[in-house]
């Protein structure tokens, strides 16, 4: 019963930590996108002020996004 028990919590504690890291993943990857639309519609100057190179890594971070979770998953299954 002991064993069951600390088993169920192993198992809890490990999806714990998946969910706060897919959480901190998504976050990192489309919070530049977001604030980038967000405050490019209350001041559209923000859409020619920034370079070219920053907006092409805002966007490759939300493509990049789809292939976070995956990876995420493959390093912290045991299987």
């Amino acid at each position: 019963l002991i064993t069951r028990t600390s088993q169920i919590h192993r198992h809890r504690r490990r999806a714990s930590k998946l969910l706060i890291v897919l959480i901190i993943e998504f976050f990192i990857c489309w919070t530049p996108l977001y604030l980038y639309h967000t405050v490019g519609t209350f001041d559209k100057s923000i859409h020619r002020s920034i370079p070219s190179i920053v907006l092409n890594i805002i966007l490759l971070l939300s493509f990049v996004s789809a292939s976070c979770n995956p990876v995420t998953y493959y390093f912290v299954s045991r299987h």
